[in-house]
């Protein structure tokens, strides 16, 4: 058949309409009309072909013949093609009879196009459209490309980043302000299904005029069509301009047509071009511009990442509890949500699939990190190993992640490579990318042709990283798969893919993967987050918390190396503390118990936390005598001893007894030495105790035979080198040998300048107190004045409060010259807030306490 011509379509579509008395256009009439039809021709055409032919929904090829032939007997006319010709004599004689449409009829059938687009794209929402919400970064995209003088902009990300989504709210909005206001603006929406229709001999530009109402190849109205728009503005926006809607062919074609447009229209302002289109589209389209020349046409904001693919943003931590109070009226999400559900969910593709799957318990708030693998996981079985080529797309992940390469963060597959493996998966490779698993991305430049084969998701990436891992380890979870982990992968995804495995794991119920887990590097910061994703394993209730049950729980921090990823002091935090508290939920032996109290009971005094400290003391006086016997220095006694002297000014000497004994009698034996490794914690502890003593000679003393013991291990611990540095440092400030405690401090400063990402937020805040103390040393007088004024305009409440109070403190000894200032003021009473905020005495901490104020000197003995 010949190519249906879109002004024959149209008069055949307003024919329908005046024949079957249709005034208004909606989805819901066309039922109707295919009943019409029907009665009249005793021929069936659907109403989803009506719905396709009207634009209310998507199709790739033209109405059939006999579809063409039934709507044109339906209008009176015997077939198609007399229909044609009735409306090709007809045209000349209509041209000079009938009057140019107005602007009014122009705006009408623009309006009326754009509310057929505009509900399809609605209907085809994963989330119910009212249920959606406008896009901040969207709005604000488009706001300022609408005050500059550029012609087109685009709106381009991968698959599943809710680009048209977004754009429905920002056009349905536009299109309500127009009406209201009746400021003669145009708006044209399309999808880019709609522009199938154009063949290779059409002009796209007398099409898009043709859909207003204006005859194709009459330049007479489309010149005035063009003065109309120099006093009031045209909106055109097609969404999915790109592989989703065209073949490969009809892109180059469209891409040429467009660009032609464009040059139509320069220098007009009121001619605008919005569109929307999946990143490897965008970069063939930034190529055909370049070539043009014509790149400076568009304006492409803000692009998001690093290759320049892509200017739209994932979804806020805002916006993410602005649709979930939509979706969930009443729902209380946290102020501040977890970095692990933002991730998540910050991908509306992900966002979407849960509430598909839980559409009326909806429950955004009780998620916790554990539960976002559940909600990837679900996914990935449905999308990849449920349903049509599941096999396919499982030989074809093996395939990209035996073959890619992680460069400058991301993860790549030089299509080249797998070029001729693909042709058996392109089934499975088209269905992948078109559910936005796995994405193209050209970096062809004048070096050479690069197109990679990327996973959309880190999260995807790192699954089936993992995934692969364990099927080629025969499914065991043993040192051999923990070390591949080690040697193969940086620091980037290494924790994400061991969570994985771990996730894996559980589901198999093979606990011997937390043998094996002391064998994986990672820094402090990484094992941290580590504890915070395990601690949310036990709230899951993989492993039994019945403390009658004689069976050996799986997860016992007492077995060998797995203390050293749970218990340390550079850990500390309100979430570690949660964590420590979900290990007292297993069937641990006292000694692990002890331990885990230990470290909880640290964490309150770090936060001036009295009451928690007194409870954890409680529950360390509940075990026997015995149960002590195996600590070198007794944990119980160096808590007391640190309450009674907060609480009370009191100083006990049982613990310094103790530590007084261990620096004459230190462990010898290598047996003895590498029994140490988890006494740790308790060492660092005792070095606090001995701060209360003030004796300087004694506590470096201490800290030289801790560091010796530490030195002849067999296993050389960072972080806990670390704070015997920051606390030998301080010895030396009380001692007034600056020199040397600056030289430790610059130390510290190389390493964490390196890479400050193996500090976790306590190491930080230890290395920042002890430059506090150090200011005077380091700093000029005018540097310490804009710190202090700095200070009091930013510090804010922190669960390390007992940092905060000697940072304080050591801030307004340095700066004591200019107590006068309302900056030192200002620091001095928040100072004093935090003092009586909790129910230590401040006595403790500052002598002649009573005395202070901002103009009296300050002398310090703080317990560190």
């Amino acid at each position: 058949m010949k190519i249906v011509l879109q002004h024959d379509l149209e008069n055949l579509k307003q024919c329908l309409l005046d024949t079957a008395g249709i005034t208004s256009v909606t989805p819901s009439i066309f039922r109707d009309l295919s009943s019409q039809i029907y009665k009249s021709t005793k021929k069936q055409v659907s109403d989803s072909t009506l719905k396709r032919i009207f634009g209310f929904a998507a199709y790739t090829f033209q109405p059939s013949l006999y579809t063409l032939n039934v709507l044109a007997e339906f209008c009176d006319v015997a077939s198609w093609a007399e229909f044609c010709s009735k409306n090709k004599q007809s045209s000349p004689a209509a041209i000079k009879s009938a009057a140019a449409p107005t602007e009014s009829d122009i705006l009408y059938k623009a309006s009326e196009l754009s509310q057929h687009t505009l509900q399809a794209l609605k209907n085809k929402s994963g989330i119910p459209f009212p249920l959606t919400i406008p896009r901040d970064f969207l709005d604000e995209h488009l706001e300022i490309f609408l005050h500059t003088e550029y012609p087109v902009t685009i709106l381009t990300a991968p698959a599943g980043y809710g680009k048209t989504i977004g754009l429905c709210h920002w056009v349905e909005e536009q299109l309500n302000f127009n009406r209201r206001e009746n400021n003669g603006n145009i708006i044209l929406f399309l999808s880019g299904k709609v522009l199938n229709r154009i063949s290779n001999q059409d002009d796209l530009h007398h099409w898009l005029l043709a859909l207003l109402g204006i005859p194709m190849g009459n330049i007479l109205l489309a010149d005035n069509f063009q003065l109309q728009i120099q006093q009031h503005k045209f909106h055109l926006i097609i969404d999915s301009f790109d592989s989703t809607s065209f073949n490969q062919e009809q892109l180059d074609t469209l891409y040429s047509m467009l660009t032609d447009v464009i040059s139509i229209y320069q220098g007009n302002p009121n001619f605008k071009i919005i569109l929307t289109m999946r990143s490897a589209s965008w970069l063939n389209f930034k190529r055909e511009l370049q070539q043009q020349n014509k790149f400076d046409d568009c304006f492409v904001g803000f692009m998001s990442d690093h290759n320049e693919e892509s200017n739209v943003s994932l979804f806020t931590g805002h916006e993410i509890q602005l649709i979930s109070s939509k979706i969930k009226p009443g729902i209380k999400l946290m102020p501040a949500l977890d970095s692990e559900i933002v991730s998540l969910f910050g991908y509306p593709l992900f966002f979407q699939y849960y509430y598909q799957k839980n559409p009326k318990n909806f429950a955004l708030n009780e998620l916790d990190i554990f539960s976002t693998y559940e909600v990837i996981y679900n996914f990935i079985l449905d999308k990849i190993y449920t349903g049509r080529f599941c096999t396919e797309k499982v030989l074809l992940i093996h395939l990209l992640v035996d073959n890619g390469k992680f460069k400058k963060g991301n993860f790549c597959v030089e299509k080249l490579k797998v070029y001729e493996d693909l042709k058996a998966y392109n089934a499975a490779y088209q269905d992948m990318s078109s559910i936005g698993i796995i994405r193209e991305v050209n970096f062809s430049d004048e070096s050479g042709y690069t197109e990679c084969i990327e996973f959309v998701h880190v999260r995807i990436l790192t699954y089936c990283i993992a995934a692969k891992l364990v099927y080629d380890n025969n499914d065991v979870f043993d040192e051999k798969l923990i070390d591949k982990i080690s040697l193969l992968f940086d620091s980037t995804v290494r924790l994400r893919i061991l969570k994985w495995c771990i996730f894996i794991a559980l589901k198999n119920k093979q606990y011997s993967i937390f043998d094996a887990l002391p064998r994986i590097e990672l820094v402090a910061s990484e094992k941290a987050r580590l504890i915070k994703f395990l601690s949310k394993v036990i709230e899951q209730g993989f492993f039994g918390t019945d403390k009658d049950s004689a069976a050996e729980t799986p997860f016992d921090i007492t077995r060998p190396g797995l203390f050293n990823y749970f218990l340390g002091m550079e850990f500390i935090s309100p979430e570690y503390s949660d964590a420590l508290q979900s290990l007292l939920k297993l069937n641990l032996q006292d000694s692990s118990k002890i331990w885990i109290h230990t470290s909880i009971a640290i964490n309150h005094v770090i936060s001036l936390n009295s009451e928690g400290l007194e409870a954890s003391i409680a529950a360390l006086k509940i075990f026997p005598a015995e149960a002590f016997s195996t600590f070198h220095i007794n944990p119980l006694n160096c808590l007391e001893t640190i309450y009674y002297y907060l609480k009370y000014n009191v100083v006990k000497k049982e613990a310094l007894t103790e530590i007084t004994h261990f620096c004459f009698n230190p462990p010898t034996t290598k047996k003895q030495l590498n029994q140490l490794g988890s006494n740790y914690v308790l060492n660092l502890l005792a070095l606090h105790v001995l701060s209360i003593a003030g004796n300087a000679k004694k506590k470096l003393r201490f800290t030289q035979i801790l560091h010796n013991i530490h030195h002849q291990n067999d296993r050389f611990v960072p972080e806990y080198h670390f704070f015997l540095l920051i606390s030998r440092a301080h010895v030396y400030v009380y001692m007034e040998k600056f020199d040397e405690a600056t030289s430790i401090y610059e130390l510290l400063m190389m390493d964490y300048r390196d890479d400050e990402s193996k500090f976790t937020p306590y190491m930080r805040i230890s290395l920042e107190n002890l430059a506090a103390r150090l200011i005077k040393h380091i700093a000029t007088p005018q540097q310490i004045t804009n710190m202090i004024e700095r200070m009091a305009n930013t510090i804010e409440i922190t669960t390390y409060k007992l940092f905060q109070v000697n940072t304080l403190a050591y801030y307004l000894v340095a700066d004591k010259a200019n107590n006068g200032s309302s900056a030192y003021k200002t620091l001095y009473f928040k100072f004093i807030k935090i003092m009586r905020s909790n129910s230590f005495n401040p006595k403790s901490f500052i002598l002649k306490y009573d005395e202070l104020n901002p103009q009296d000197n300050l002398t310090t003995t703080i317990l560190r």
